[in-house]
């Protein structure tokens, strides 16, 4: 039988063949100077033998992490510029605001029907300035809370977090804060944050709804300072409690926004004239009043 190796050519004789051929490569240790230029006296070593173990988490310049709730050792209106630049990009909008509630304020089978809101909110738009539209807003939204309070807190912020004030306040009937019109954000279940001009508004919306290349966020100095307060608000409420996520009205005139905030973001709504449609607002406080704690947005974990 014939060697099914051999291509007809002659084999070559193995005495033939250099020895140090059939034997494996003997690797040869190559020295530092041939990494290392000459002019390095010794060789690196990493990490250096004199470097400290870090004890801490690195701290953050950003004035979400580096300052108590938005403005501890500057001015506020700089502290709102500076969270609305760094939180740029994380707000998701614009959402129909039915869609909203349906979503993210599920209404059960055995809730009871919303009362009627027909004109609930009309007084409101009679205000002159905006000190003026917090009475007649929580008088009109008390309709439609159950076991809520309402309270004006613009002019006593809470000492605990840097003195910051949302204009109302609502808490459980049950965990009000001991003095009267006391903003604390440990007890607080939202906030509501009113503006008399509507150029105040946070956010804009686009003329058609898959508008390509379309920014959300409204870049005027004005709307800039609102967005970022409203983040210094949400930063102290769900700083101050076990929270997965916390929701916020914006009211800029006669237009309103609902908000949800989480860990990644915020979801934003739609603007809505709630003078108009007052059952959209109405039914954003009825819901609420009806959700369970876990849907509030409290960690049960």
């Amino acid at each position: 039988m014939s060697n099914p190796l051999s291509t007809g050519s002659a084999l070559i004789p193995s005495s033939s063949v250099d020895p140090t051929l059939l034997s494996p490569p003997i690797s040869t240790p190559i020295p530092p100077s041939v990494f290392y230029s000459q002019s390095t006296p010794n060789r690196p070593v990493t990490p250096p033998q004199n470097a400290s173990i870090p004890t801490s988490t690195p701290i953050s310049n950003k004035t979400s992490g580096n300052h108590s709730y938005a403005s501890e050792t500057h001015d506020r209106d700089s502290a709102n510029y500076r969270l609305a630049q760094e939180t740029s990009g994380h707000f998701l909008g614009a959402m129909p605001p039915q869609r909203f509630l349906d979503m993210f304020l599920p209404i059960g089978q055995d809730t009871p029907e919303c009362p009627n809101s027909d004109g609930a909110f009309t007084s409101v738009s009679s205000a002159k300035k905006e000190v003026d539209m917090y009475t007649p807003f929580i008088t009109a939204a008390t309709l439609f809370v159950d076991k809520l309070v309402l309270v004006d807190t613009h002019a006593n912020g809470d000492a605990l977090r840097d003195n910051l004030a949302p204009d109302i306040s609502v808490y459980a009937t049950n965990n009000v804060p001991d003095a009267d019109a006391k903003t604390d954000f440990s007890r607080m279940e939202l906030f509501v944050e009113l503006k008399f001009a509507e150029t105040s508004d946070p956010f804009r919306d686009p003329k058609e709804p898959r508008a390509k290349d379309f920014r959300f966020e409204n870049d005027s100095e004005v709307s800039r300072s609102n967005r970022g307060q409203l983040c210094s608000y949400t930063a102290a409420h769900a700083g101050s409690q076990f929270r997965v996520h916390t929701f916020t009205l914006s009211i800029c005139g006669r237009f309103a926004r609902f908000i949800r905030w989480d860990r990644s973001g915020a979801t934003v709504t739609q603007s809505f004239d709630y003078i108009e449609e007052p059952h959209i607002l109405a039914s954003f406080f009825w819901r609420y009043a009806h959700l369970n704690q876990n849907q509030r947005g409290y960690d049960a974990s």
